[in-house]
């Protein structure tokens, strides 16, 4: 007999959430998919509206990309909850900001110096005003913001603090190593100008409100 005390989600060998059967059954070690579906779902009545649009937008292209993952688990894929977070925080931006003449593009190879580019998550850009880059990672800890703070630096450094803006947004935040992740946030400063999430503050509203601020 399975052993499912590992997950309650479990009924048998079969997610009871995605009706695949479990792929990690094996090694009798939960998916860290299940945390993420149960946090986007749970929203109480101080969730802000963007966030609440965003994490109700999340659900359906998570359970899809989970499912299809199921179906043939293979090893490094790590786009289950990534690719889902990346459309639906393009989405909003757009939506958000298009109306003030913004530009907002995902996936972007920002050139910072010559033939020197990052991969930006997504960029937002309006003529005479300052360009932000959007870092988008489905949790902030020591070394997704690791990642970020290093875009931010490059591009700072070569393109003036004036010009650029750099935001990291992601579905949760998580300590590392006994440091909190708003001290990690603050020895980021000013490069890195704020992190943003889903399910708890600051939320992504906040983000929404700087920028409107900034490109109006």
């Amino acid at each position: 007999m399975t052993d499912n005390t590992f997950c309650r989600e479990l009924s048998g060998e079969s997610c009871s959430v995605i009706g695949e059967k479990c792929f990690r059954i094996q090694v009798g070690k939960q998916c860290e998919y299940i945390g993420y579906y149960k946090r986007l779902k749970t929203i109480g009545k101080d969730t802000p509206a963007i966030a609440m649009r965003a994490r109700t937008g999340m659900i359906d292209p998570l359970l899809a990309s989970w499912k299809k993952y199921a179906q043939h688990p293979l090893p490094g894929a790590k786009n289950v909850v990534a690719s889902p977070l990346e459309r639906e925080v393009t989405a909003i931006l757009k939506f958000e900001l298009e109306p003030l003449s913004v530009t907002v593009r995902a996936q972007e190879h920002f050139s910072i110096w010559g033939d020197i580019a990052i991969r930006a998550d997504g960029l937002v850009e309006k003529k005479g005003f300052p360009t932000s880059i959007i870092s988008v990672k489905t949790w902030l800890g020591l070394g997704q913001i690791r990642e970020t703070f290093a875009y931010a630096y490059w591009a700072k450094t070569w393109l003036g603090q004036k010009h650029i803006r750099v935001y990291h947004i992601a579905i949760l935040k998580t300590p590392t190593r006994g440091k909190t992740t708003e001290g990690l946030i603050e020895i980021c400063k000013p490069y890195l100008d704020g992190a943003f999430f889903l399910t708890e503050a600051p939320y992504i509203d906040d983000l929404i409100r700087e920028l409107k601020e900034t490109y109006s």
